[in-house]
């Protein structure tokens, strides 16, 4: 399937009113180097909380619209930034 298609697709999958999957695994670092950054299915309903209590009170908050950063990387994509990998080593 051609990658135009999955990302419209992902596009669509909603985690919440606002916010989509595709916006959260997007990486141009990822992209770049061919990297895989999409979550495992036990990590979608954490994503979905992500987005409904945190990213949708930020947005009500302000009222205006953002595109998260980074919502998801996977540890692949961590271990490319020598500092990421190294905070999320201390951390967990």
């Amino acid at each position: 399937m051609p990658l135009v298609w999955i990302r419209q697709i992902l596009q669509r999958d909603k985690l919440s009113r606002h916010f989509a999957l595709a916006e959260l695994i997007d990486s141009p670092t990822a992209e770049r180097l061919g990297i895989d950054n999409h979550p495992s299915a036990d990590l979608i309903p954490k994503l979905r909380r992500l987005c409904t209590e945190v990213l949708e009170p930020v947005r009500q908050h302000y009222g205006q619209a953002f595109k998260p950063n980074s919502g998801y990387r996977s540890l692949e994509l961590n271990n490319t930034n020598p500092i990421i990998f190294l905070v999320c080593y201390l951390l967990y």
